[in-house]
């Protein structure tokens, strides 16, 4: 589809790659972010009530690495036709020599999540179309968790969720809907965005 799927973070500043979170040094920095991940998760509980047991499970679906290793291969080209002048820096982590499996390699063991909460009192599920919990009286969600399915970029909708809420809970104001809330196709929700990121360096400061 037309929809985005690929998010990149463009950081002018040098982050730590060498596993610390601080380095010396002057640099840029940037990431892909996979929006609509496809991989699911799972949450259960344990023995300790306050220890949930958390399987992120990223990349069990095999499209979402296949996204991952395109997003990285157009950020590397989007930065290469960028005019940084004298600050240009070689790729420091992985290298642009890192492809192929070895970069899918990289993603897979590298990669680390960006967290979008998600679904965990759902339109069409706990929720009525109004975001009302089913079975109550005068009880109402009105952020992110009320999202069937995580979107590409979360602050826009959410505003847009607030705004409706105002409107039918403070108002009562009748809002269109659009289509059955309870249809929406994609399974869980997603609670976490895969991201893997890379960094330029260079010494001059």
């Amino acid at each position: 589809g037309d929809a985005p799927d690929i998010q990149t973070h463009f950081l002018p500043f040098l982050m730590g790659w060498q596993r610390r979170a601080i380095i010396w040094g002057s640099g840029y920095f940037a990431d892909v972010c996979l929006c609509q991940p496809r991989s699911r998760g799972r949450l259960s509980m344990g023995r300790d009530p306050f220890a949930p047991l958390i399987d992120l499970n990223l990349f069990d679906d095999a499209r979402d690495l296949d996204l991952m290793v395109q997003g990285v291969t157009r950020l590397r080209q989007i930065l290469a036709a960028a005019d940084f002048g004298h600050r240009r820096a070689p790729e420091a982590f992985p290298g642009d020599a890192v492809t192929g499996d070895a970069l899918r390699a990289v993603i897979r063991t590298r990669a680390g999540t960006a967290y979008h909460p998600v679904g965990t009192v759902a339109l069409g599920g706990p929720l009525d179309a109004d975001g009302a919990v089913k079975g109550t009286q005068n009880l109402w969600v009105d952020d992110a968790s009320v999202m069937p399915r995580i979107t590409t970029k979360i602050p826009a909708p959410l505003a847009g969720i607030g705004i409706v809420a105002i409107a039918v809970i403070a108002f009562g104001i009748d809002v269109p809907r659009v289509g059955d809330l309870a249809s929406i196709e994609g399974g869980l929700p997603s609670f976490h965005l895969p991201v893997v990121p890379l960094t330029w360096e260079t010494f001059e400061i």
